[in-house]
């Protein structure tokens, strides 16, 4: 079964996008899209923040996909993590967190808001580890002829 994708990495180009012209949001500069590229355990890591987010959340979502990459079924080949902040004041929940981790072909995704970054990696990190706890379970079940 192919999953779909629920959100576009970006691609590297000159095009700014609809927010940046009509005054919004300004699109991530190309040449800094990735704003971390790390080498984590053994796979390109990248974390894609607003300019607002701190730095402090930008290395705990790193280290809460480093973290769940551990109990991965399968070697992960390449890890992504988004935060984006909204800036209206009614938004009760204005941190978004988003997680994507490609597992030898099999992608695991998490996506989570809450009031703070803190709140929105910790529940990342607990998505994105039931997902590759169900994941490894449904790997189990086709090698063992069970259901499914």
């Amino acid at each position: 079964m192919r999953h779909r994708r629920l959100w576009r990495i970006p691609q590297k180009s000159a095009h700014r996008g609809w927010f940046a012209r009509h005054g919004g949001r300004p699109a991530a500069d190309a040449s800094a899209a990735p704003e971390e590229q790390g080498e984590g355990p053994g796979f390109p890591l990248s974390v894609v923040a607003d300019p607002e987010v701190a730095e402090a959340a930008r290395a705990d979502a790193a280290a809460a996909v480093r973290h769940v990459a551990r109990f991965a079924p399968t070697p992960v080949t390449r890890a992504r993590v988004a935060l984006r902040h909204r800036h209206d004041p009614a938004a009760a929940r204005p941190a978004t967190v988003k997680a994507s981790v490609e597992l030898s072909g099999h992608v695991v995704r998490a996506h989570a808001e809450a009031a703070t970054f803190p709140d929105a990696i910790d529940l990342v990190e607990r998505r994105l580890r039931r997902n590759v706890d169900e994941l490894r379970e449904r790997l189990a079940s086709r090698r063992h002829g069970g259901p499914g």
